[in-house]
């Protein structure tokens, strides 16, 4: 309860400072800034986590794809540790590729609609060759082709 109080307390003081220093210039203050955790969540932030992700997502998928070109099977050691690196870096391609949106502020254009389509389909490869590994070859070109086409819509944003 004592606890609860005090940062009800702390959080009144933080915005009544807030608004004190914001003055009439438009900007917002260094408190807004450490509140809203301008500092750190920068544009730059989100690209980087965005590709990590990005690299994460189609380093498994290569991995997962050979094993079951060569003739692997469902049940190999490092299953486990392909599903969640590849489960990872989706996440942290979805919060990098909003994280990113958020900061361009440019709403939802049509060229983010077909990312996520893109962002599912990848999403759903590995359980695809893991079901039907005679598509692994066709899967590895298709795969290519839509890292390719993400690339092309992040960078010309053409719709």
């Amino acid at each position: 309860m004592i606890a609860l109080k005090s940062s009800r307390i702390f959080l009144k003081i933080a915005v009544a400072e807030c608004l004190a220093c914001s003055g009439d210039s438009g900007k917002p203050s260094r408190h807004q800034t450490h509140l809203t955790g301008g500092s750190f969540m920068t544009y730059e932030f989100y690209k980087i986590l965005h590709f990590t992700g990005i690299f994460f997502i189609f380093m498994t998928l290569g991995a997962q794809l050979l094993h079951y070109m060569a003739g692997g099977t469902k049940d190999h050691p490092l299953r486990k540790l392909l599903g969640m690196s590849h489960g990872i870096g989706m996440l942290l391609a979805l919060v990098g590729g909003f994280g990113l949106l958020a900061r361009l502020q440019i709403g939802f254009p049509g060229w983010i609609y077909a990312k996520v389509a893109i962002w599912i389909f990848l999403g759903g490869v590995s359980v695809i060759a893991m079901k039907k590994a005679q598509l692994a070859r066709s899967l590895w070109f298709v795969v290519i082709a839509l890292g390719v086409l993400g690339a092309y819509l992040a960078r010309m944003k053409p719709f």
